[in-house]
């Protein structure tokens, strides 16, 4: 099986990447993410779930008329890191379920480590008199993620890459909702490329659907009440030892944490509603949604961005349920 080294710049510490070829006539229709893997202590038990919805928006974008998609909360790891997925995890059956032979589905496994150390520097005057050390931190995030085709169980793709924080960067708006935003950065970084060394054995489907002519949000509950293997869920545990303010402030954090252009104002209103897809943009004409409406079902199914994607995909009507901006609850088919 061909495979190819390569060391490219484009992240702090440069970007290493594997990439080798699926078996032949290999046509991939589907990535099933796992949880997010924080190789360190005391991250909150959302975090796994919301940096692979991340990746899977990521996903969306760059190969969502390619791919579909399958996150977190969809399928269940038992051992995360065995190759041979279709028995480490309850995901083939959701494979098979949709008409793709296991031949035709990948995984998707995401981690990173934290580096931290301390650094002192020898300060002197204009004469050359010592005036003493300065300590600081230093700490680097380093991603990887991977791509494994189960029925063969080869890894396609492995990428690692570095990035260092800088202790003294002025923040920024998105250091309120992501505690990590050099890694999220990287991560997004890593999964782009990594899908589009998959282009050639993921063949174009549905080219002729318009894209989804709405912009939605996973409202904050969705993450807060996912639950891992190992951790139970923060909303029944950590969430209700905070004062109402510290929760109100958690909630919204997350609420934009999954979609950065949401407002103060929607990221508020968000921390209110149960868990689903808020409607935070319409098309201008013809729109069967509402703004602030929350679509709460997607066949029967909880709404998730990949959900919505996977049924876009295949150009049929899909059938959601809607709870209203104005109230009440009613059944729209889309588009």
């Amino acid at each position: 099986m061909a495979c190819c080294f390569a060391a490219l710049a484009g992240c702090a510490g440069g970007l290493q990447k594997v990439v080798r070829s699926p078996p032949p006539n290999t046509q991939l229709t589907t990535a099933f993410v796992y949880p997010f893997a924080f190789r360190w202590e005391n991250e909150p038990s959302y975090r796994p779930f919301e940096m692979s919805q991340r990746l899977i928006d990521v996903g969306i974008e760059v190969a969502g008329n390619r791919l579909a998609f399958y996150g977190p909360s969809e399928f269940k790891v038992m051992r995360a890191n065995d190759d041979s997925a279709w028995v480490a995890t309850n995901a083939l059956p959701l494979l098979l379920a949709s008409g793709s032979r296991p031949d035709q589905g990948v995984v998707i496994r995401p981690w990173a480590e934290k580096r931290e150390g301390n650094s002192s520097q020898e300060t002197s005057d204009a004469k050359g008199r010592s005036r003493g050390a300065g300590q600081s931190m230093e700490m680097s995030y380093l991603g990887h993620l991977e791509i494994v085709h189960p029925s063969s169980r080869e890894v396609l793709v492995e990428l690692t890459g570095e990035v260092k924080v800088d202790p003294f960067s002025a923040p920024t708006d998105e250091d309120e909702y992501d505690p990590a935003k050099a890694l999220t950065h990287l991560m997004e970084s890593l999964m782009r490329k990594a899908l589009a060394e998959l282009t050639e054995y993921a063949p174009e489907r549905n080219s002729s659907s318009a894209p989804f002519p709405y912009v939605l949000a996973l409202t904050p509950k969705t993450a807060l009440a996912y639950q891992g293997d190992s951790q139970t869920a923060f909303e029944t545990t950590a969430l209700g030892k905070l004062d109402a303010l510290e929760a109100d402030l958690v909630q919204q954090s997350r609420a934009r944490f999954a979609c950065r252009t949401l407002s103060d104002l929607d990221a508020a209103k968000a921390v209110r509603l149960p868990p689903g897809l808020l409607v935070v943009e319409i098309p201008a004409e013809g729109s069967k949604l509402s703004k602030g409406d929350v679509l709460l079902q997607i066949d029967q199914d909880p709404a998730l961005p990949q959900r919505l994607a996977r049924q876009w995909l295949t150009g049929l009507p899909v059938q959601v349920k809607v709870r209203k901006a104005g109230g009440g609850e009613t059944e729209v088919v889309l588009p």
